[in-house]
């Protein structure tokens, strides 16, 4: 092989050679590219983690958390659940009802209400039949009361009131054997106005939403009424938290006016007052062929203080949605003009509840007992009447509606025929 072949095998090794490494370069740019894009993805990741987030927008987070902070504290304070914006202020008469008072009441209710004969009648011979001890009698007249004879009842003189008590007119209470009682609603003369309207006699009531007393009797009159017809709605209802918030039944709810009172300012320590208005829920989902039945229960008034100037209403020229004129007008008898209010048909009436009120209310803590915090509680107490129970005064207050609204429709419904509520009757005549 010549000189030159030797060379030209040297530069074609080397071309190869070139060529090789072009080729190696061209692949190392290529890697690089692969390698910067990869660095410049990492770099956009590490951008975009929380740590370098927070760390750019460090004084917008912190803004933001302040804002959110405060909004729920304003929310907290409000009582409101959040993003819920309502018109309901701190401080104002939300703060004193439950936040389902309204609400429809199933027909266990309505029937549980009504089925109550046994427990009815149980109750009655205990009223009729009370075999009160020598000391328990005693006692009693300690107290100022008088007996009727050897009766169960005790009636205490009219009082004008003083420092040490307040002013009432004469009333009686009526005992059962086991000691528990209630008060008898007043009989009145006929220098009352009749309430009767379309050939029937006329059961008035006036109460508040939010009296603890009106809450008790409320339970009494429906047991009392289901006896002469029936009801075909009961509202849930409680009395104000703040006064012993006892479970009752409204006759009637009016959405509209609950709300107008909840929009209402306290006035003198109360959820409102007398300086507020104070508009009704009127009217019952009630019939029967024997007596008419208004309710009217006030949202509005002092009922903490248990006087709303109910006197001046019932003076007044007040017609109810029935068109029913009350023109009562011999109202200095009750000189307090408390809730709650009943008359039946002018013949009987008693300004307050005619119940035990220490069966269901602690005075001491101005609290419903706990065995009656709900509405079944007080069902089940109703329908299991054991001794010295709000279910034995319920029924017991029941009961004497009952015989007083038989004596005012001339016992010409099918429950006055019963023996212990003819036997309520006279006992009740002779006071």
């Amino acid at each position: 092989m010549d000189q030159d072949d030797k060379l030209d095998i040297i530069l074609k090794k080397l071309q190869e050679t070139e060529d090789k490494v072009k080729e190696l370069e061209k692949k190392n740019a290529e890697q690089e590219k692969i390698i910067q894009k990869e660095e410049v993805s990492v770099q956009k990741m590490m951008d975009n983690s929380p740590e370098n987030f927070f760390s750019k927008n460090r004084m917008f987070i912190i803004a933001a958390l302040i804002v959110i902070v405060a909004v729920f504290v304003v929310l907290f304070a409000l009582k409101l659940p959040p993003f819920a914006f309502g018109s309901v202020q701190s401080n104002t008469s939300a703060q004193f009802f439950s936040p389902s008072d309204g609400s429809l009441l199933g027909s266990n209710y309505l029937s549980g209400l009504s089925n109550l004969s046994a427990q009815l009648t149980a109750v009655g011979i205990s009223q009729i039949t009370a075999n009160l001890s020598s000391s328990f009698v005693s006692n009693i007249e300690k107290q100022g009361f008088t007996r009727v004879g050897n009766s169960s009842i005790f009636c205490l003189p009219a009082s004008s009131g003083s420092s040490s008590s307040q002013a009432h007119p004469a009333y009686c209470l009526l005992f059962m054997a086991d000691g528990n009682y209630n008060v008898i609603p007043i009989s009145v003369n006929g220098s009352f106005a009749t309430l009767s309207a379309g050939s029937k006699p006329t059961f008035l009531y006036i109460g508040a939403s939010g009296c603890p007393f009106c809450a008790q009797m409320r339970w009494s009159m429906a047991v009392s009424l289901s006896k002469f017809g029936n009801f075909t709605k009961l509202f849930s209802d409680r009395s104000a938290t703040i006064d012993w918030n006892v479970p009752t039944i409204m006759f009637n709810f009016s959405k509209s006016v609950y709300d107008q009172v909840l929009s209402q300012p306290p006035v003198n320590g109360g959820p409102y007052g007398d300086s507020n208005p104070t508009p009704f829920s009127t009217g019952a989902y009630y019939s029967s062929p024997y007596i008419n039945f208004e309710s009217l229960d006030q949202m509005g008034g002092s009922f903490l203080t248990n006087s709303t100037g109910l006197g001046s209403l019932l003076n007044s020229n007040f017609t109810s949605p029935a068109a029913i004129g009350f023109n009562i007008t011999d109202m200095p008898i009750f000189p307090n003009y408390g809730v709650p209010f009943f008359d039946i048909n002018n013949k009987f009436v008693f300004d307050g509840a005619i119940l035990n009120a220490g069966t269901i209310l602690d005075s001491s803590t101005r609290t419903t007992f706990s065995q009656y915090s709900t509405h079944a509680d007080i069902l089940k107490s109703l329908q299991n009447p054991t001794r010295g129970s709000f279910g034995e005064t319920a029924l017991g207050a029941a009961n004497i509606l009952t015989a007083q609204i038989c004596e005012t429709i001339n016992n010409t419904a099918p429950v006055c025929s019963l023996s212990y509520i003819r036997a309520l009757e006279a006992l009740i005549n002779s006071a």
